[in-house]
């Protein structure tokens, strides 16, 4: 327990590049927005979208990637064993995802509010995300942050193991991946049919339910690799 509390502090001591940093590009963001809304004219913002609220996910995966290669021999130089250290970024990951959700939905609450900030934004309160009901509503917004993090923790104990030759690893799976399916879908003619799924499914299990299997699948894969890394 107290080799479980000591990561976990390891992490918060980390917070400028695993919170601040996150939460200050999305500001940024959200302040560009602003500004480009309010030169708008009104005639034109019905159709406009923006999607600036996606710059703190991926900014969270790379601060997971550089949690998991400079904490991880800390960790074991305390003689921390690889399950509580992944146990404790794990926590700690969760913990972080749960409150951007709530700050977001607060956010999300003053926007409608205030009309959009006064001039219609919608940045925190976007229409496809809306379920309705506040706690799923936290939900889709923490829950993909919570797989954007898992996929940071992975990714950072590939580059621990395999270093480089990890990165450009995970980079070519990915790249084979997509453009499988890509093909895949082309091929086949399902383009039609998949645009047809995505549409049924609701925000609660497109940012909810699906999310969270490739999540549990990283969490795993990722305590498997650091099973077998060196510090």
């Amino acid at each position: 327990m107290n080799r479980f509390g000591s990561i976990l502090r390891m992490n918060l001591v980390g917070w400028p590049a695993a919170v601040a940093w996150p939460w200050g590009i999305l500001l940024a963001a959200w302040a560009v927005n602003l500004v480009i809304w309010a030169a708008m004219p009104a005639s034109a913002r019905d159709n406009a979208q923006t999607f600036g609220i996606s710059s703190i996910y991926i900014v969270t995966m790379i601060a997971f990637i550089s949690s998991i290669t400079q904490l991880f021999p800390f960790a074991m130089g305390i003689s921390a064993t690889r399950r509580t250290f992944y146990a404790a970024v794990a926590t700690y990951a969760a913990g972080q995802a749960l409150l951007f959700g709530v700050a977001v939905y607060l956010l999300s609450v003053a926007e409608r509010a205030t009309n959009g900030w006064g001039v219609e934004l919608d940045f925190f309160r976007l229409p496809m995300l809306e379920t309705g009901n506040p706690l799923t509503q936290m939900l889709v917004y923490a829950v993909p942050l919570l797989l954007f993090a898992a996929i940071g923790t992975v990714w950072g104990a590939v580059v621990k193991r395999w270093g480089n030759n990890g990165t450009m690893g995970i980079l070519l799976v990915s790249v084979l991946a997509i453009g499988g399916l890509v093909a895949w879908l082309t091929w086949q003619q399902q383009w039609g049919a998949f645009a047809e799924w995505f549409a049924d499914q609701s925000a609660s299990a497109l940012f909810i339910g699906w999310p969270l299997l490739p999540v549990v699948l990283l969490l795993v894969g990722g305590y498997a690799i650091l099973r077998r890394t060196v510090p």
